[in-house]
């Protein structure tokens, strides 16, 4: 009995192979080699296209990092070139009012540098804005209130380059213990322009003028402190 079923089963088994070798012999055993090798070739290309496609990722996120840190550079370096162009109008147009960036002896003092800086900073905003002088705003020329407001306008500014010359002068050539002499001369050359202008009323505004003298006692007081130090260090060495 056992026998038979053993012959049996032994009978399925070698009928279920031939089935499936006669499966194999139709699908064609060579053919399902070749698939498997043109997948595997596939699947290595994928691998090779993937690596190349995150290669060219992580080389344009840097040509995008390096593009985006050159916008930002370009757009400073072009607030820069427009910030040094308005300056550089802005002393041009100074410079039309006999205004010039000159040494003055307090900048080189800790204590005074930033007090002549704001004084200088308060000046030159008075000479920008047409402040630094006045005038009548009721003038004719050849009979044209057009050609009369610019009469006005040539004449403060001579005036006002006669006045920022002799303010120059005056604290270049300043000495310790000139500086009443200095004032002085200033005072003189505000009534000058006042003389000059009588016809248009015009005047050094006492604003600018008090400034400009400001200007000038910030250097008499560096000069001075110089000479003392000086003095102290004679009479050191004399003991």
């Amino acid at each position: 009995m056992f026998g038979s079923a053993a012959k049996r089963e032994n009978a399925e088994l070698k009928n279920r192979i031939a089935q499936l070798e006669q499966l194999l012999a139709n699908l064609g055993g060579g053919d399902i080699m070749r698939m498997q090798s043109y997948r595997m070739q596939l699947s290595q290309e994928l691998t090779q296209l993937e690596q190349t496609r995150q290669r060219a990722a992580q080389e344009f996120e840097q040509m995008r990092d390096t593009a985006i840190t050159r916008l930002e550079n370009l757009k400073s370096e072009i607030t820069q070139l427009d910030a040094e162009i308005i300056d550089a109008r802005d002393e041009l147009q100074l410079q039309d009012f006999g205004w010039f960036e000159f040494e003055n002896p307090a900048e080189a003092s800790v204590q005074l540098e930033q007090a002549l800086k704001d004084t200088r900073d308060r000046a030159r905003k008075l000479v920008r804005d047409g402040q630094a002088t006045t005038a009548t705003m009721a003038f004719t020329f050849n009979n044209s209130a057009r050609e009369g407001k610019n009469f006005i306008k040539r004449m403060s500014k001579l005036a006002l380059r006669s006045y920022n010359a002799e303010v120059e002068n005056a604290i270049v050539k300043l000495k310790a213990g000139s500086l009443e002499t200095a004032e002085k001369r200033l005072v003189k050359a505000k009534e000058q322009v006042e003389r000059m202008g009588t016809m248009i009323a015009l005047r050094i505004s006492n604003e600018y003028h008090a400034l400009r003298i400001r200007e000038l006692q910030l250097a008499a007081r560096h000069l001075e402190a110089k000479k003392a130090a000086k003095e102290a260090e004679r009479e050191e060495r004399a003991r």
